[in-house]
């Protein structure tokens, strides 16, 4: 009869012992756990993704609304991030999880706060402030 406090707490017992090291499609052996790919080909794919992304900006640029949006949001949540800024409740129904809406791009730290069942409730995105 086995007592765990027999058991060596370093060494695997039982199925645990019997696993193999998990494989790449690549044949080499992943060292990251929760991976499903070994660096080198988590790497190249990476590069592939990047590339595509590229040539996806390339093929449909942004317009300038969309780039002043991207700045607003990213603006809004490095001041979030830096504690300069807090995240609200939702106005309406005072729900936790709520996100910003932006009234005006030109003044990032101006939003509302609205949980998703509320985001629509005004006539229009644009008339919150």
């Amino acid at each position: 009869m086995t007592i765990f406090s027999d058991l060596e707490p370093d060494k695997p017992y039982g199925a645990e012992a019997m696993v193999a090291p998990p494989i790449c499609s690549c044949r080499r052996q992943i060292v990251r756990f929760g991976f499903e790919t070994c660096e080198r080909c988590y790497q190249d794919g990476e590069t592939k993704r990047k590339e595509a992304e590229r040539l996806r900006r390339a093929k449909y640029p942004r317009t300038p609304e969309q780039v002043r949006r991207d700045i607003a949001r990213s603006h809004l949540h490095t001041y979030i991030k830096r504690g300069k800024a807090l995240k609200r409740p939702c106005e309406i129904c005072g729900n936790a999880k709520s996100h910003p809406y932006h009234a005006d791009y030109a003044k990032p730290l101006e939003v509302r706060w609205r949980c998703h069942s509320h985001r629509n409730d005004s006539p229009s995105a644009r008339d919150l402030i």
